[in-house]
């Protein structure tokens, strides 16, 4: 069976519901980290000609985790490439929003799979958003192969909220293992992407309240395991994993200082950690790659560096 279509026989399995393990307690002071300078991203993609290839389309496996796949169109690239996994932020469109990242990462010989779950504010319940994501890891890890991809060159890109989901999956070892996802991470991921990511979630919920006290079931006080345990900040130990934050300088939604002082923090806690600064990116613009390539190109670069 060829390999781009191998998949497609792998993945299609019925749904399952999601059964919600209950979040151990967690340090819930934020140490405050200091804020430094960082380099501002240039652009320097070239778009190629070769259509991707969807080899599968809105598989489900879990009953808010849905996905799709893309993959680089040449096929002597089987077995050499690295595999993206996309998390989405809170809008309407979903998944869908970052499906033009997806092909033109595709363009660049990347597979991804992008995945899609249900956030704050759009019915979104704790802790389903991070059961997704470390859901989405392991099953891109073991099915690397069936892509054509490495299975050692495994990475997740997180977006907005799906950037605080990515950073948790990545810190919390096995806290979010859902019994009900049918793979296991037998590997470690090769490091990881967050793009204009509301760490801090104290500015998160005062900007959105109402969604945050929904998507938790009470304010930080009385629901206080959750918001610990979705809270980026309340993972002190190294995840010994590179990171990417990507972050537009003109975001109205999420400033810029967010992602550096998340990036202090880890950098403080032993994460190696490269903050790319885009100029005059807002929170949309930075994921569109017909308007602005600097994102691109800080992931392209990232996951198909040599790795030692």
């Amino acid at each position: 069976m060829p390999v781009r279509t191998a998949l497609l026989v792998i993945l299609i399995a019925a749904s399952a519901c999601i059964r919600q393990p209950v979040a151990g307690e967690l340090p819930s002071e934020a140490p405050v980290s200091p804020t430094t300078a960082a380099v501002t991203a240039t652009s320097t993609t070239t778009v190629p000609a070769a259509e991707p290839i969807l080899v599968a389309a809105d598989q489900r496996y879990l009953s808010t985790f849905a996905y799709d796949v893309w993959i680089p169109a040449d096929p002597n690239l089987s077995g050499a490439i690295p595999l993206v996994v996309l998390l989405h932020g809170g809008g309407p469109a979903g998944r869908r929003a970052l499906e033009p990242l997806a092909i033109e990462l595709a363009r660049h010989d990347i597979a991804v799979m992008n995945a899609g779950y249900a956030p704050p504010g759009r019915g979104g319940q704790f802790p389903g958003p991070f059961l997704a994501a470390t859901c989405a890891t392991a099953l891109a890890l073991s099915q690397a192969e069936s892509l054509g991809a490495d299975p050692d060159r495994v990475f997740v890109v997180g977006y907005s909220f799906g950037a605080v989901a990515a950073a948790v999956a990545v810190h919390s070892g096995e806290l979010f293992t859902s019994p009900d996802c049918p793979a296991v991470a037998e590997r470690p991921l090769a490091g990881w992407v967050g793009i204009s990511g509301p760490y801090d979630l104290d500015l998160l919920a005062a900007a959105a309240s109402d969604a945050m006290v929904s998507f938790f079931g009470g304010d930080r006080e009385a629901r206080t395991a959750s918001w610990t345990a979705a809270d980026p900040y309340s993972y002190p130990t190294p995840s010994g994993l590179p990171a990417v934050l990507i972050h537009g300088t003109a975001d109205p939604e999420v400033p810029v200082s967010v992602t550096d002082e998340y990036r202090a923090w880890l950098t403080d806690a032993g994460d190696t950690v490269q903050l790319v600064v885009i100029d005059e990116g807002t929170h949309l613009s930075v994921i569109d790659p017909t308007s602005a390539t600097a994102a691109v190109d800080a992931i392209v670069a990232f996951v198909q560096r040599p790795i030692e």
